[in-house]
């Protein structure tokens, strides 16, 4: 046989057993800014105004959200200086700073501020700190054989209110990340429909994130949306409680393929099969419904997934 026909062969063999990874996040180093938004869902209008833009035509690909907070930055000041941003207040900060290389954004909270001191009442809206992106293309989970998660996480917390004043039911400053799993096939009876489908982060009371598969509930303009969300061990070697540099990196097709069966086994999804299924949108960010300050950096960011067949 030919040199050349084996050459050939090698690269039929290539091509049928290699995919190429394609990176779902748009401007995953945050170049072009952000839209922030009013305080609360249910403002006109809900998307206020660009920060961290480098000029008028810029558009941002990235949402700031800001609910629930009695401290709206869209009357703080915004700094920048040599491409680095920052905009804060008495209560919040948020700052993207070009360190060693590396885009880093850093999000503050100050919870004993936001309620002015005392234990929030049940019912009570609490202050959120999310950073959120609309995916497109939208990715069907039946079409891609992986979907891989990496991002590098620091978490720094501390608690100004008397503990005994603390209750875990109520009280608590969570770091999350979410991932819409949604029904967008046209004609299905189930289009529009979702699940909030979570990476388990940083959770204040407990070493790590707990298990929690429920109904999203708890104030006014809850969802009322299945929530699926692991035990953070499944995904952390160590807390991250240690204000320290953590790396996550992992495949996480396999469970949200759970996600959408555990969603469809209690009664959510009712109208929608699996093959509807897109990853629609991801935020993530801080709920502080307790008097802790808090603060995260998060940098190299990515989403990239492989379809189980090119031709997708």
């Amino acid at each position: 046989m030919k040199p050349s026909i084996y050459l050939y062969f090698f690269l039929v063999l290539f091509s049928c057993n290699f995919s190429v990874a394609k990176e779902l996040l748009r401007d995953p180093a945050f170049e072009n800014g952000f839209t922030l938004s009013a305080v609360n869902t249910d403002r006109k209008p809900l998307w206020v105004k660009n920060i961290f833009v480098k000029d008028d035509r810029s558009k941002p690909v990235w949402k700031l959200a800001q609910w629930g907070t009695k401290f709206d930055l869209n009357e703080a000041k915004q700094l920048s200086s040599n491409g680095n941003y920052s905009c804060f207040n008495q209560a919040k900060k948020v700052s993207l700073e070009n360190i060693n290389g590396e885009k880093t954004l850093t999000f503050y909270v100050d919870g004993e501020r936001e309620f002015s001191g005392r234990a929030r009442k049940r019912g009570e809206y609490w202050p959120h700190m999310f950073l959120k992106q609309d995916f497109s293309p939208l990715v069907k989970l039946n079409k891609i054989e992986s979907f891989q998660l990496r991002f590098d996480i620091k978490i720094g917390l501390s608690e100004n209110m008397d503990p005994s004043k603390t209750d875990p039911k109520l009280h608590t400053a969570q770091y999350v990340m979410y991932l819409i799993l949604q029904d967008r096939t046209k004609g299905s009876e189930g289009f529009g429909d979702y699940i909030w489908f979570g990476i388990p982060v940083f959770d204040a009371r407990y070493e790590f994130p707990k298990e929690h598969l429920a109904k999203d509930s708890g104030k006014a303009d809850s969802t009322k949306k299945f929530i699926y969300v692991r035990d953070g061990r499944a995904f952390w070697k160590d807390p991250l409680k240690d204000g320290k540099w953590h790396n996550f990196n992992l495949d996480i097709l396999p469970e949200m393929k759970k996600a959408v069966a555990m969603a469809k086994k209690m009664g959510f999804l009712k109208k929608s099969k699996f093959e509807d299924i897109v990853i629609a949108s991801m935020s993530t960010g801080w709920e502080v419904s307790g008097s802790y300050v808090a603060q995260s950096s998060i940098k190299n960011i990515s989403m990239d997934f492989t379809y189980a067949n090119e031709n997708n």
